[in-house]
């Protein structure tokens, strides 16, 4: 009975201790549960230096100010080689009663007539005789040239730009306003013909082939001047009322087209061997990056060249 006692008192001793072992081995077994926890949670700080590794490597925000500014290169020799756009609305209905046409040129002649942009029988402004003059079309009547009395800079940037009210057409260059012409009508009759830089077609024939850059061209369908004025000092920035405009920068170029970025119309195209160069306008700071620019790999990099000064 004795033996049978101790027995009992050794089992019940033993089992005393088990359970003060398992008691004991909670708290370690729960450090080492922190334990794994915290390495889990370093392990997810060195995670977090990888997240911030991929932030160095981040692409600038679209909206840098990092474009480098281009313009058309046209030599007054090649009449194969120009801009364009296939004719659509955005360069006759849609300008209704009101509208600016405008961009910056420099010419290397100024000699007989230089066309700088042209939708033949519709509007058209160039350097003529060393100044600048325009012709428009109203209510698709025949149209002929008009004067500015004032003259063009050979070998500097021009700002030059044509304005019709639906009374009067106007002539702006270089912060100045020329003479303006009585010419009451309602809009621009479509006439089929394309929208072109550096040249004009007539009768079956090419002429007035431009020499010189050719750079920033806006259409809008309000009055953007009406009196001596600002010579801009930034690239174009696209508003509501910006229905066609070309930068004419590297950024925009894929294979042959160059993006419009205004509401609406055709992309143009550079045709022949027209050439984009190194530009810089006197009062205009780079542009910012708007859009993603073009691939890469659809420029056709023979387009682009250095400096042609």
């Amino acid at each position: 009975m004795k033996h049978l006692l101790c027995f009992t008192l050794l089992m019940l001793s033993g089992l005393f201790f088990i359970g003060c072992g398992d008691d004991e081995s909670d708290p370690g077994s729960a450090e080492v549960g922190v334990a794994g926890e915290g390495e889990g949670v370093a392990g997810e700080g060195v995670a977090g230096e990888g997240v911030a590794g991929e932030g160095i490597a981040e692409k600038k925000p679209v909206g840098d100010p990092e474009v480098s500014n281009f313009a058309v290169s046209l030599d007054g020799v090649d009449f194969e080689s120009y801009v364009s756009a296939k004719d659509h609305k955005v360069f006759n209905e849609a300008l209704g009663s009101t509208y600016t046409i405008e961009c910056w040129y420099k010419p290397f002649k100024t000699d007989g007539e230089l066309m700088v942009v042209n939708k033949e029988d519709e509007w058209e402004f160039a350097n003529k005789g060393g100044l600048f003059q325009s012709a428009v079309a109203v209510n698709g009547e025949a149209w002929a040239w008009k004067d500015s009395e004032l003259s063009n800079n050979k070998d500097k940037w021009n700002h030059a730009a044509i304005v019709w009210d639906g009374k009067n057409l106007h002539h702006f260059i270089n912060g100045k306003k020329g003479k303006s012409h009585e010419m009451p009508g309602k809009s621009v009759i479509p006439k089929g013909s394309t929208f072109k830089i550096g040249r004009r077609e007539r009768g079956g024939a090419t002429h007035s082939i431009f020499d010189g850059l050719v750079d920033e061209v806006r259409i809008s369908d309000i009055a953007r001047y009406d009196a001596d004025y600002d010579v801009p000092k930034t690239a174009f920035v696209p508003d509501d009322n910006t229905l066609y405009l070309l930068h004419l920068d590297e950024d925009d170029l894929d294979g042959d087209n160059i993006k419009n970025f205004g509401k609406m119309g055709p992309d143009a195209v550079l045709e022949g061997a027209v050439e984009l160069v190194d530009a810089e306008l006197p009062n205009t700071e780079r542009r910012a990056l708007a859009v993603e620019p073009a691939s890469k790999l659809g420029t056709v990099w023979g387009r682009l060249k250095g400096n042609r000064l």
